[in-house]
């Protein structure tokens, strides 16, 4: 018997011919954008994150939202915490499913290829991830590199989706029920039912992340990629 999807994609729309003058417009202007300025590469990743949220490269630097709170979680090192960045689902007209109570917890792992970018630096698309979930969303402010190298990034994740799994509910006021963001990982994507083992905690193995073996696996730190303060802007 033959199985149908249920997903049906329009070929014609990812022709090029097809693209619209303004969408081609948009491509150039970025384009023109991105090779303007500083490259991080040349100047240094963690000099480009500072000079990123200083408003001193060709991107503009990400509008900062008041609701958004920051905040720490424990890691596996001793007198070391793991800064992230929240928002609680709001009300907005009645339309949403925010009312300030969250249903559970999304935690973010925010994109940079483990070099570029921070949980400072998407509060529009974190609010309204919250906001339309009625999800507490936290996105965590993972070790970056060059500075702390494989697999400091990864292991702070870890230690974070441990701690929302064990402590969730009692912090932020609803379970654990979804992990994501735009990061490319390295690691098997992780739901929440296989953060804990039979004892309910980590595996050595989870806690350990292998590092990459081919470069196909390698994590991506494309120039078009938006850049990151370390953890604090």
């Amino acid at each position: 018997m033959s199985l149908k999807s249920d997903i049906t994609l329009n070929a014609a729309a990812f022709d090029p011919a097809n693209t619209s003058p303004s969408t081609l417009k948009l491509n150039e202007s970025l384009i023109a954008q991105g090779k303007a300025g500083p490259k991080w590469w040349e100047v240094g990743a963690a000099k480009y994150r500072e000079m990123r949220w200083n408003n001193q490269t060709p991107l503009p630097r990400p509008p900062t939202i008041e609701s958004g709170k920051n905040g720490t979680l424990p890691s596996r090192e001793k007198d070391r915490e793991i800064p992230y960045r929240m928002f609680l689902p709001e009300a907005q007209g009645g339309k949403t499913e925010g009312d300030g109570q969250a249903k559970g917890i999304f935690m973010h792992i925010h994109g940079g290829g483990w070099t570029l970018m921070t949980e400072h630096f998407q509060d529009s698309y974190l609010k309204f991830l919250a906001d339309n979930s009625g999800l507490a969303v936290v996105s965590v402010g993972y070790r970056l590199a060059p500075e702390d190298p494989f697999p400091k990034g990864p292991e702070d994740c870890y230690d974070a989706a441990e701690f929302l799994v064990e402590k969730g509910r009692e912090k932020f006021g609803g379970e654990l029920v979804m992990l994501g963001g735009e990061v490319r990982l390295i690691y098997p994507p992780t739901s929440p039912s296989q953060v804990k083992d039979t004892n309910g905690r980590l595996t050595a193995n989870d806690r350990s992340p292998q590092a990459p073996t081919s470069p196909s696996s390698q994590p991506s730190t494309s120039s078009s990629t938006t850049p990151h303060t370390a953890s604090k802007p």
